[in-house]
């Protein structure tokens, strides 16, 4: 391995002393400028993987693949080479998805066409599996095209006297009309299709690419993803005539299946109980050099430099590769982020509570010039801090000064559910977010074929890991954990509708009398951290600090909204209290348009594009709570979803017949109405009861810094 010894700018003349330790500056030098981490990016990419393409590069790593198993097995011995302790590979479950060679469509007539590439989609299984196919494992049929396949697109076919039975269908996938590639899916399905050729709309731009994603679909029908171009040049020939295609989806799935995590360690030495968790993800789309190997890459390389550094962690650094993020699951609106939720609320339920944070890992680009730092509202004040340290290394060593652009934080958000911060956060902690940025190398390039070694450089991974580092060992060396509860005050204060609370009769009074308290006591034990004084209470002003983190997240933190929403509790049913309210009053009054608001109910607008088996399945069933799918939103964390398909299109017959006996439908809705409230005071009662708790514990931890 090349050592790299960085080199430093000589300090201005005057200039403040340096923000950045010793022990940072040590670690930064073992790091270097990346080599390592591009070794490492690059074994990922091309050495392990399904099949083989015509240069020899291996790629496509889904969860429960042979692939998966055997790159774990390679990160756990990397893990050990590189001095981590007791690395372990940690077993989950998973519906396993293996593609298995080269899939593709082609033309059959009217003029045979050479074969399109194509991609599979996650969770469903391949063209030999289908009891449509032919001798050698395709599917040889006529292709329709169905727009974005709603229920109507379908009725506006069958009145040209166009039927899709037996049929493979052409379908744009837009997730603000039909939530994602499941809604048309089953759509399809119950039209008679046997097959889906899909065209992501939102994703799929650049002239050649072939976009892929999970389908969180039901296993059924297969489908195929082609570039932009080439769903044009099929669209034209099925619009134009009777068109035979042939799609091949070469993949398997294997139900149930396992996957695999690693873990690592490096323990600490004075409070070795407590934990900093760093993760980065290592199940890829095709060669995936960028999204995620990047990702993982830099994190062995933080880790590895953290090692040769002889960096002496106070609190014992957690280091986990997390499978199953890009896939997992099969027919549930939660099919990605596995790994981590079965990680955080499974494997480890002991890790929230005394985690100071969990750090994500995201990629590095060739080209990034700045660095990122994310993170939850608890975490501004500390981001603001580690941030300009790491400003300071990248504009006073070379190479980065170069070019290096200084970053600002922001005050942050909920760990959202399209990362795996989501799940550490849903278990009880803060996390954070923190990559290189700056290349649009990556524009259009999302889940392609095109996400190579050719965008990654080893600045930018070395780039990420030193960022990585500077802010591990600065969150690990502060006395106190340091967490600044005011700002989630008013976070929790800007989720508050007094006019929807107000409506249902409920009093926001006791919500802000909780939220003042936690205003003042976050303030004051902010300061208290600030002062750096020393305190025989340290340790358990610590542990209590954690516990009001794990009181606030994995209390009131939940999916829902529109169906992959991070939100507290509360923030669902206000708005579908104030829309059921405002259809049953607008009814009441005659006016039948009310019926309308039915559509900004949560998930409402999916009703009026589908079949009612296809809403209920996907927006019903599978939240409920007895739902086996529910994946990281099981143990209460899935919002309760109103079910408003029956009332909407009665009223919808009811105003193309001009009847207006509105009484049934305001009487269920009504009813509904209700249940609606009833979550809303539910979810009330238990936000003022967690902030009471987190209150009382703030209170203590005044009390022992004093």
């Amino acid at each position: 391995m090349v050592s790299v010894l960085l080199t430093a700018i000589p300090p201005i003349y005057g200039a403040k002393p340096s923000l950045l330790t010793q022990e940072e500056l040590n670690f930064a030098e073992k790091v270097g400028t990346g080599e390592y981490a591009y070794e490492v990016d690059e074994k990922l990419s091309y050495g392990f993987g399904c099949y083989s393409d015509e240069l020899g590069r291996k790629l496509w790593r889904p969860a429960g693949s042979d692939a998966e198993y055997e790159t774990a097995l390679w990160i756990k011995g990397e893990m050990e080479n590189i001095g981590l302790q007791n690395v372990a590979m940690e077993p989950f479950p998973v519906h396993g998805f293996t593609p298995k060679a080269e899939s593709y469509v082609q033309v059959i007539s009217p003029e045979p066409s050479g074969r399109m590439l194509g991609g599979v989609c996650g969770g469903l299984p391949g063209t030999v599996q289908s009891p449509n196919h032919d001798a050698d494992g395709g599917i040889t049929r006529e292709v329709v095209y169905v727009g974005l396949g709603r229920r109507q697109d379908y009725e506006a076919l069958s009145a040209r006297g166009i039927s899709v039975e037996g049929k493979i269908v052409l379908v744009d996938v837009y997730s603000e009309e039909m939530y994602w590639l499941n809604m048309p899916h089953m759509q399809a399905e119950l039209e008679g299709a046997v097959g889906l050729i899909v065209h992501w709309l939102e994703y799929q731009q650049v002239e050649n690419s072939v976009c892929v994603h999970d389908s969180e679909s039901r296993p059924t029908l297969p489908a195929i993803t082609v570039s932009h171009n080439n769903f044009a040049i099929l669209k034209e020939l099925s619009l134009a005539g009777p068109t035979m295609v042939k799609m091949w989806a070469d993949c398997e799935l294997t139900i149930p299946d396992k996957a695999y995590n690693v873990v690592g360690y490096i323990p600490g030495t004075t409070h070795p109980d407590e934990l900093i968790i760093m993760g980065a993800i290592f199940d890829q789309w095709w060669y995936g050099s960028y999204q995620h190997e990047s990702d993982v890459s830099a994190m062995m390389q933080c880790a590895k430099a953290l090692v040769d550094s002889g960096y002496k962690p106070d609190r014992t650094l957690v280091f986990v590769a997390i499978s199953a993020e890009e896939y997992g699951w099969t027919d549930t609106l939660n099919a990605w982020a596995i790994g981590s939720h079965f990680t955080a609320h499974y494997n480890h339920t002991d890790w929230a509570g005394r985690s100071r944070a969990f750090i994500e890992f995201s990629g590095s680009l060739k080209g990034d010039y700045t660095v990122s730092l994310s993170g939850d509202p608890g975490t501004y004040m500390y981001r603001r801090s580690v941030i300009s340290e790491i400003n300071e290394f990248f504009t006073t060593h070379a190479p980065w000064s170069a070019y290096y652009v200084p970053a600002s934080v922001g005050l942050g958000g909920l760990p959202g559910p399209w990362t795996d911060r989501f799940n550490y956060g849903t278990s009880g902690m803060e996390t954070m977010s923190c990559s290189s940025r700056g290349s649009t190398l990556y524009n259009g390039m999302y889940h392609t074929q095109n996400d190579t070694m050719e965008i990654v450089s080893a600045e930018a991974l070395a780039m990420n890991a030193i960022a990585n580092g500077i802010n591990t060992i600065s969150l690990d060396r502060a006395p106190l954990a340091p967490y600044n509860f005011a700002k989630l005050a008013a976070l929790i204060g800007g989720t508050i509708n007094d006019d929807a609370m107000r409506a249902t009769g409920i009093s926001t009074a006791p919500i802000y009398a909780e939220l003042n308290k936690l205003q003042t006591l976050g303030d004051k034990v902010w300061g208290l951290i600030q002062s750096g004084k020393a305190s025989k209470n340290i340790d358990a002003a610590n542990a209590l600090l954690m516990q009001a983190t794990k009181e606030l997240y994995s209390t009131l933190l939940i999916v829902g909204g529109w169906g992959d929403e991070q939100m507290l509790r509360h923030e669902h049913y206000q708005v579908d209290t104030t829309q059921l309210r405002a259809t049953i009053e607008g009814l009441e009054a005659g006016k039948i348009d009310a019926l309308w608001n039915l559509l900004d109910v949560y998930c409402g607008y999916y009703a009026y594009n589908v079949d009612y088996a296809v809403y209920y399945h996907f927006i019903i069933e599978c939240t409920s709570p007895d739902y086996p799918g529910l994946m990281w939103g099981d143990q209460g964390r899935e919002a309760h979803y109103t079910d408003i398909y029956p009332e909407l299109y009665s009223l919808m017959d009811k105003r193309m017949t001009g009847n207006t006996d509105y009484s049934a439908e305001i009487a269920s809705l009504q009813a509904k109405y209700e249940t609606a409230v009833a979550n809303l005071e539910v979810s009330v009662d238990t936000l003022i009861t967690t902030l009471s708790t987190m209150n009382s514990m703030l209170t203590t931890v005044q009390v022992l810094l004093k």
